[in-house]
């Protein structure tokens, strides 16, 4: 069995706490889009990744790096010195 497989979602995590995608998205300081990209485990920029997981371990009081979610594709997150300008 693929342990990447065995991963939850970060949307799997959230729906098991009172925490809505909107209220991820403005605690975050992102769009709606960006954090629900993060909870699906699509591609996203890598600072926003990390700003939406901060928030999530803040809101929820447990720590989850982007390490302890799966993700679409082995390198979803795209480093912030990648974007296209």
């Amino acid at each position: 069995m693929d342990k990447h497989a065995s991963k939850p979602t970060l949307l799997e995590l959230r729906r098991n706490t009172t925490i809505t995608s909107e209220q991820l998205a403005r605690e975050a300081g992102v769009t709606l889009a960006q954090s629900y990209a993060v909870e699906i485990g699509g591609f996203v920029d890598e600072h926003v990744a990390h700003t939406v997981m901060s928030t999530f371990s803040r809101l929820t009081h447990q720590q989850v790096t982007l390490n302890d979610i799966r993700w679409r594709h082995p390198a979803a997150w795209m480093p912030s010195s990648r974007r296209r300008a």
